[in-house]
């Protein structure tokens, strides 16, 4: 059994237990500028799930205004074709 004063994550949480359901995050991220869809915040959201944080920040960036380049989006760097 996982102890709860110790940090994990989901996948921890579901090596010991079986399931997800039950799993509640312990930690609130730092909020990020990036762009909604882009690899950085693929890449901000993959790091959150693995350090057992909260997914998403309410002051975390959620619009496209301002940006002086166009996002590349996540999927774009698995496309074979």
């Amino acid at each position: 059994m996982i102890s709860t004063s110790c940090p994990y994550n989901v996948f921890d949480y579901i090596k010991a237990f079986g399931v997800d359901e039950g799993f509640k995050p312990t930690k609130l991220p730092t909020p990020t500028a990036a762009a909604p869809g882009s690899i950085e915040k693929m890449d901000v959201l993959k790091q959150r799930l693995e350090n057992g944080e909260e997914m998403f920040h309410h002051l975390d960036r959620c619009n496209y205004d301002n940006l002086i380049a166009a996002i590349k989006p996540y999927a774009s760097r698995y496309q074979s074709f």
